[in-house]
């Protein structure tokens, strides 16, 4: 580039187009004047080079950071619609199970109790990926917008967390010990284990009538409905997100 421009001045002082002034020394300090000129131009030039080059890394940066921030979401999405599912038909079975608790229980089949016990023994759990969520990354992120949704996304997942929590504590202290007293566990597991089902007899009239196991029915049905909740609303954080960051990968492309 600088060359470009002294080859201007050298054409222009061979035509005799830049002046002649009246001592020598004057045309040396204009000529002189006139390299400082360009060497300050290419230098100018060079910098703002410099400055797009690194703006456009900085750019390919984010655009990649952002494109993988959406895989992770969508897999979570993916993920997490499995885990809403299951934590509603949970939420069903609770709330079939908690509404047969009586202290005269009516008759219910040896399959159904099957399955309603199988309920107080699970707990889906949602565990999302947060590679990109945590990355150092998401600080250089400048839309404020994008940063607030993903904050709130954890805060949520907490929040979930918490409640599982809670979930597993009532499961491990409370409901597995009185089912274990209560209820044949090879029952629930002999075709998994390959064995034959228990033959030892379930009174299913003292289950469902007890008042002990009525509280855990009701504190799992709590729970796991804050639970479910939690995800409804990460759920719809997914979605936000996602768009959000289709609207600034267009953007910045």
């Amino acid at each position: 580039m600088i060359k470009f421009f002294r080859r201007i001045r050298y054409d222009l002082m061979e035509k005799n187009k830049t002046g002649k002034p009246a001592w020598p020394v004057g045309r040396y300090f204009k000529y002189a004047f006139g390299e400082i000129v360009l060497v300050v131009i290419g230098i100018l030039i060079a910098l703002q080079l410099n400055n797009w080059n690194e703006a456009r890394k900085l750019n390919d940066s984010l655009l990649a950071y952002l494109d993988n921030l959406k895989k992770e979401v969508v897999q979570n999405d993916m993920e997490l619609k499995i885990k809403i599912d299951q934590h509603k038909l949970l939420d069903d079975n609770l709330i079939e199970l908690a509404s047969l608790m009586d202290p005269n229980p009516a008759s219910i089949t040896r399959n159904k109790l099957d399955t309603l016990v199988i309920a107080m023994t699970f707990m889906p759990v949602y565990n999302p990926i947060k590679t990109f969520t945590n990355s150092d990354n998401l600080q250089t992120i400048e839309n404020t917008e994008l940063k607030k949704l993903i904050s709130l996304w954890n805060f949520e997942l907490e929040g979930y967390t918490y409640d599982t929590t809670i979930i597993y504590d009532l499961y491990y202290n409370a409901i597995y010990p009185f089912v274990e007293e209560n209820y044949q566990l090879k029952i629930l597991n002999y075709n998994r284990l390959g064995t034959k089902a228990s033959s030892f007899p379930i009174n299913a009239p003292k289950l469902l009538s007890s008042s002990v196991f009525e509280n855990q029915v009701t504190m799992k049905l709590i729970n796991n409905g804050n639970a479910y909740e939690q995800l409804l609303i990460l759920a719809k954080l997914h979605q936000q997100i996602i768009q959000l960051i289709d609207q600034i990968i267009l953007k910045n492309q």
